[in-house]
């Protein structure tokens, strides 16, 4: 019959894995401590909060347009008083309609909205993009 020996390798994957995951952290360490919160401190020592509150939004034409303004408005003002701007942020947007599902008499039973925005941000300083 088969028997199967005991062998000294036995907790060979065991230790393997535990070698890997060792490794796999020590290699991740350095990483890890270069990474910062979103909206921590930045470089220069100010708050992202108050960095992006420095963002002049132009009007942006049309109902879907007001609706992305207002929303980056309250996203980067968080609803409070915006500071003084340093930059301005310019977006275009296109919007356009697809026909999905054509029957064979013309009508259209489904759509694709799509839009597609373009954006510069200005730095008012000096206009550079």
């Amino acid at each position: 019959m088969w028997s199967r020996k005991p062998s000294s390798r036995s907790g060979a994957p065991e230790r393997r894995r535990a070698v890997c995951v060792l490794a796999a952290a020590i290699v991740a360490a350095p990483l890890l401590a270069a990474c910062q919160p979103l909206y921590g401190t930045a470089s220069s020592g100010a708050a992202m909060k108050d960095l992006m509150a420095g963002v002049e939004i132009n009007t942006i034409p049309g109902r879907v347009g007001q609706r992305i303004r207002n929303e980056l408005i309250f996203a980067t003002t968080r609803g409070g008083h915006m500071a003084q701007p340093k930059y301005k942020l310019v977006i275009a947007i296109r919007e356009s309609v697809t026909p999905l599902q054509v029957e064979l008499v013309g009508n259209s039973q489904s759509e694709a909205y799509n839009l597609d925005a373009q954006f510069s941000l200005i730095r008012l300083s000096d206009g550079k993009v």
